[in-house]
């Protein structure tokens, strides 16, 4: 169970910072509004580190890469909330797209994600890549599922509407 988390969490930053990489305007701009000036390149080198500790995540073994996954998602919500602070915000910019207000439900996922990687890292959950390796049939399953965790929590995140407010 744990490594799933792990593992979705770490599917949304990789595509999350890939959207940044391609589309770094939205963030960029995201960060100018709370006073923090990052030019695009800034946003993109931003964006590869994310995918880099995505890309950990999913290959290395340790609590290590789930620490970091889990402090990345706590950060993001860190920021939202300071974001939601500033009406004149028009995109929180995750996923390189401008017409994503900041929002409670960005808010509540990026601190469940966050204490869910924490916790696996707690319980030592294995790699997607150590689960393929032990039995490529259940690592291909896991892929799967996970993948399709991922885009319904994508979903969640760029769809929803909670009806207590943005």
């Amino acid at each position: 169970m744990a490594a799933i988390v792990v593992t979705v969490a770490a599917v949304l930053l990789l595509v999350a910072g890939g959207a940044k990489i391609a589309r770094p305007e939205p963030a960029s701009n995201a960060l100018g509004v709370v006073g923090l000036s990052a030019p695009p390149i800034l946003v993109r080198i931003g964006a590869g580190i994310e995918m880099l500790i995505a890309l950990a995540a999913l290959v290395l073994p340790g609590p290590i890469p789930s620490i970091l996954v889990g402090a990345s998602y706590l950060a993001f919500a860190g920021f939202v909330l300071l974001l939601r602070r500033h009406p004149e915000a028009e995109s929180c910019g995750c996923f390189g797209v401008e017409d994503e207000p900041p929002s409670w439900r960005h808010v509540v996922v990026n601190l469940l994600v966050g204490v869910g990687c924490l916790g696996a890292a707690a319980t030592s959950s294995p790699s997607v890549a150590a689960l393929w390796r032990e039995d490529w049939i259940t690592g291909l399953l896991f892929v799967v599922l996970s993948l399709t965790a991922a885009w319904l929590v994508g979903l969640v995140l760029r769809t929803a509407r909670w009806s207590f407010g943005t």
